[in-house]
């Protein structure tokens, strides 16, 4: 029962108690219409929550950042009295705001829209939390039998990051890396054999030449070759101590967008880019076209956040493979002058390009270069794709 059927029960008493000690007839009267009420308020509460039937569909597409959406609910049985259904949804701890819908007599279906909307990105869990059946007074208030048994399983919301894009201009690589399918690079795996090399620590049993090896009398491993197909390489600091920023998942949005932009920008143009994330398991995606640009939006949707950051073991590691990669791309916004030290080293062989997703006092982005690495800090991720077309 509602605070507005305590009431009226209460009222109800009253007058019943009045009638019953007066003897009026009038007073009598009334108690028995409000009593009327009062009984039909409750059987149709209960008819309807007994009867009622529900089916929820989440939306077939992903939700982009920021946009509303809206899921369905299907609602069907007979129903003998008119009644009035109240939900409340939620997106994991996000709570929406109430809803209230008529349900009309009948056995026919009826299908409800309720908006959703969420301010980050990632795999959300939306769950019905809150399923009830009114009387038309608002007097009862029932959850219904299937709610109790089923209702509360939650159902996931691919909520994408939002990226721009831009068509303007094609990408310029430096002359010294084009493309060349014929020319072959030595590489740490493939698929023929480029020569052999000293047998460094790490290295793979499989890898050993034992031949040369015991020609030598040390320990020698195969070297590979592959195309020397240049690509961006995009490294994704995609850790944040939960407990040191007040909003992490606002901060999260800033480095996955940014990043995706840089991706989004050479796919757009069938260029080759490499997307990072260090630390994660599976955490690498290859694009080599616009037919890779879904496969962006999962990887970055499904990319959870750190709370401890291996930035700095993945530049170590990029030395080894120089040669392929004809511009790098940081994304992190944290101040940390050892691995500014790193990448200044990596700048004497590959241009290096530090993104710094925060906010600049006039909110415009700003360019500058320390130690040969060229420090963009921009306040929205849309305006990556502006200078990328700008040559960045």
């Amino acid at each position: 029962m509602t605070g507005r059927g305590i009431a009226f029960a209460g009222f109800f008493a009253l007058l019943l108690s009045a009638a019953k000690l007066t003897g009026s007839r009038e007073i009598g009267l009334t108690a028995l219409s409000l009593g009327l009420i009062l009984a039909y308020s409750l059987v149709s509460a209960l008819w309807t929550a007994c009867c009622v039937r529900y089916r929820v569909e989440t939306p077939s597409f992903g939700l982009i950042r920021g946009e509303s959406a809206s899921f369905a609910l299907y609602v069907r049985g007979f129903r003998l009295f008119p009644a009035v259904l109240y939900l409340q949804a939620s997106l994991n701890d996000c709570t929406f705001p109430r809803c209230a819908f008529q349900l009309k007599l009948g056995e026919r279906e009826q299908a409800f829209q309720v908006p959703v909307d969420c301010p980050h990105h990632g795999i959300w869990q939306m769950q019905l939390r809150r399923l009830k059946v009114r009387d038309l007074f608002g007097l009862f208030s029932f959850p219904p039998l299937a709610y109790r048994r089923y209702g509360r399983d939650p159902y996931p919301l691919a909520v994408y990051p939002r990226l721009t894009g831009n068509g303007e201009s094609s990408i310029r690589l430096p002359s010294d890396t084009a493309y060349s399918e014929e020319h072959l690079i030595p590489a740490e795996r493939g698929d023929s054999s480029a020569g052999v090399r000293a047998y460094r620590q790490g290295d793979s049993m499989k890898r050993i030449h034992w031949k040369v090896t015991a020609k030598m009398r040390e320990m020698y491993s195969r070297q590979y070759e592959t195309p020397a197909d240049p690509y961006a390489l995009v490294l994704l600091d995609y850790a944040c101590p939960l407990a040191a920023v007040d909003d992490p998942l606002e901060r999260g949005d800033r480095l996955c967008e940014c990043a995706g932009e840089i991706a989004l920008y050479y796919a757009q143009r069938e260029e080759t880019v490499c997307l990072r994330l260090p630390g994660m398991e599976n955490g690498e995606l290859r694009l080599e076209g616009q037919a890779d640009i879904p496969a962006l939006y999962e990887f970055l949707t499904a990319a959870p956040l750190q709370e401890k950051s291996e930035l700095s073991f993945a530049v170590a590691e990029i030395f080894r493979h120089l040669d392929a990669i004809h511009t790098l791309y940081v994304v992190s916004d944290r101040a940390d002058e050892e691995l500014q030290r790193e990448l200044s080293g990596i700048a004497h062989r590959c241009p290096v390009v530090w993104i710094l997703p925060q906010e600049s006092p006039e909110g415009m982005p700003l360019k500058t270069y320390e130690e040969g690495l060229l420090l963009v800090s921009v306040s929205e991720a849309k305006q990556l794709s502006v200078m990328l077309g700008e040559g960045l």
